[in-house]
């Protein structure tokens, strides 16, 4: 794919991600792969109070985001020596505000970059509001230099796209209460505290309780018919608390629930607040809980895809088309896109469901569409007698 062709592929997701939240770290991916695999976030940093966090990556570490996240944003020098840059709205390096031996002396390296191993930053601010700015950022290695002018240049090309879809998406919400948009989903969506108790319900999940058809809501949360299920729900929201809220969008944990009238199960996915659901949940909700009815669909569920797996529209369009026999040429042709952005599709549906080959994508999709979990079951105390 040319350069050219792979900016307009990122232009066309940027815009795509407006409406559809959970397509942001397939963008990350596409500007990764544009400039040479470099890591990528969205870093939110709030100067009034003096914290940053990454809300959504690709190509860096979970694990050491949340260390960033926790700590290390306290020692950033990027983000400390660049504020009065992100003003001017055009690209900047960190080779033209901090030297090399600056930071190769800082503990921001020595305890943290070094780790991945990162040096070089390349950022842009993507909105600056009250205090608040949030930057497109990229991370590479020493050995692989500073980023050219030749980079600057490309992502200040692409900045105004990604401003202009800040603004869109902030209008978006403006424009309707975040539950009314929850209420119209086709799945079940509950948020969760830190204890457990649940912030809100939509009106899927509400009338799936009603049903007391393997789950069931409470004034001290959700509660499952099974105790195996019990058991595997309390210790999957467990992990969910303590794993690091940037996990692209990959499912902390997912979980078959037997219904009692002998239907297809519910199909659990528990995961972590990332900083985007934020904007829509409860103040003090951590956790979020999405619940796919199995039994309102045969074959291949598209809203099953994006709540198990986090596929973009796009993403879940080829995906059953390849579930149903299509290679990836008859797919380009039915979705009227390139082999490339096939290709480049098909590697971000491989990253979200964990697998490697075609084949393996296919009989994911099948188990799902079966009615069992598409994960392998959770180890789970055996029920006593």
């Amino acid at each position: 794919m040319t350069l050219e062709d792979r900016v307009t592929s990122i232009i066309g997701q940027i815009y795509e991600a407006v409406e559809d939240e959970t397509a942001w770290p397939s963008v990350l991916l596409s500007l990764s792969d544009c400039f040479g695999g470099a890591g990528c976030g969205f870093t939110v940093d709030n100067a009034r109070s003096g914290r940053t966090s990454v809300s959504v990556s690709a190509r860096l570490d979970p694990y050491r985001v949340r260390e960033y996240n926790e700590h290390y944003h306290t020692v950033d020098l990027f983000t400390s020596r660049s504020r009065s840059l992100a003003a001017a709205g055009r690209a900047f390096a960190s080779h033209t505000y901090l030297t090399d031996a600056e930071l190769g002396q800082s503990e921001f390296y020595n305890d943290f970059l070094r780790k991945h191993p990162l040096f070089y930053n390349m950022a842009g601010s993507m909105s600056l509001d009250e205090g608040t700015g949030v930057y497109l950022t990229l991370l590479r290695a020493k050995r692989a230099r500073p980023f050219s002018q030749g980079e600057l240049d490309l992502l200040d090309l692409l900045l105004p796209h990604f401003r202009r879809a800040a603004r869109l998406g902030l209008s978006l919400r403006s424009s309707r209460t975040p539950y009314q948009a929850l209420d119209r989903l086709r799945a079940g969506v509950i948020f969760v505290d830190s204890a457990g108790k649940v912030t809100f319900a939509n009106a899927v999940a509400a009338k799936m309780s009603d049903d007391h058809d393997g789950l069931h809501l409470t004034p001290n949360g959700l509660t499952l018919a099974s105790p195996a299920g019990r058991r595997d729900l309390a210790r999957l929201r467990a992990l969910a608390a303590t794993e690091s809220r940037q996990n692209g969008n990959a499912a902390v944990g997912v979980l078959a629930v037997t219904r009692p009238s002998g239907r297809r199960p519910y199909l659990l996915r528990v995961s972590p607040l990332r900083a985007l659901d934020l904007s829509v949940a409860c103040e003090n909700a951590t956790i979020v809980i999405l619940i796919t009815d199995l039994e309102e669909s045969s074959g291949v569920d598209s809203d099953a895809l994006r709540v198990v797996f986090g596929l973009t529209p796009a993403e879940c369009r080829l995906a059953a088309l390849l579930a149903e026999g299509d290679d990836l040429t008859e797919a380009s042709e039915q979705l009227s896109i390139t082999r490339n952005t096939v290709r480049a599709q098909l590697r971000s549906i491989f990253e979200k469901t964990g697998v490697r080959r075609q084949a393996e994508l296919v009989a994911l999709i099948s188990r799902l569409a079966q009615g069992t979990s598409p994960y392998p079951a959770a180890p789970a105390e055996r029920e006593s007698k």
